[in-house]
């Protein structure tokens, strides 16, 4: 079985690491981000009050998987937000760094593991521990239940209505009926301090709309209700 749910918002920015001077945000949740939802809904402790980079949340993420698919197009909106030096009793020691928001998104989380149960249960009774965001604290998060289904072996289903975590080999994607297609790199797993320690290259499109394959190709999907996804590799 899996959990589903969908999670939305005015806006979201999952901040890309590397970048310095200002803030650039992958289109859709990484899976690091989902496993903060999951553990914000769940009220899952990171005991970030002993140590700001503490993430112990991660001791409970072992053995769970998830897929992502994306609801809305991706509509990118950018813009300038002013920061204050708090410690610093200068009057105009602020800063303003441009930040890259995705505007009014909205995602579809699917979570097969031993957390599942416990998260159907938070989602059906329309309770979070802790309050869900959309990667920052400025982006609020509303989040729906849409309900547990049981995971089945797709059968020759050419369409897919998830990203695509990419492994060694490369699908055999047909372009002419998938059109547009993007790659990124993110994070997949971190350890308990908050250090990248897996990565992966996913596929996805900004719109809403499948990814098609070709007849001969072996990329495993699985069917969870009605929608046909690829799993990311478990925790």
């Amino acid at each position: 079985m899996a959990c589903v749910f969908d999670i939305s918002g005015r806006y979201a920015m999952f901040r890309k690491s590397y970048t310095t001077t200002s803030s650039i945000s992958f289109p859709f949740p990484p899976p690091t981000a989902v496993a903060g939802i999951i553990g914000a809904i769940l009220g899952i402790v990171h005991n970030a009050h002993r140590s700001a980079e503490c993430a112990d949340y991660w001791n409970e993420m072992g053995g769970t998987r998830v897929a992502i698919g994306i609801n809305r197009p991706i509509k990118w909106y950018r813009t300038g937000i002013n920061f204050t030096n708090t410690k610093s009793n200068k009057t105009s020691d602020h800063t303003q760094i441009k930040h890259q928001f995705i505007k009014e998104p909205s995602y579809r989380i699917y979570v097969d593991g031993p957390l599942e149960d416990r998260l159907c249960q938070c989602l059906k009774n329309q309770h979070c521990h802790f309050s869900p965001y959309l990667g920052v604290a400025y982006c609020e998060a509303r989040i729906d239940w849409v309900g547990q289904y049981p995971i089945r072996q797709a059968q020759k289903n050419r369409k897919l209505d998830s990203v695509l975590p990419l492994g060694s080999t490369m699908p055999k994607i047909d372009i002419r009926e998938t059109g547009s297609i993007n790659q990124t790199l993110m994070p997949l797993q971190m350890s308990e301090t908050r250090m990248v320690t897996k990565t992966v290259s996913v596929l996805y499109k900004t719109e809403k709309s499948p990814i098609v394959f070709r007849e001969a190709d072996e990329t495993e999907v699985m069917e969870v209700g009605e929608d046909v996804i690829s799993w990311f590799a478990p925790w």
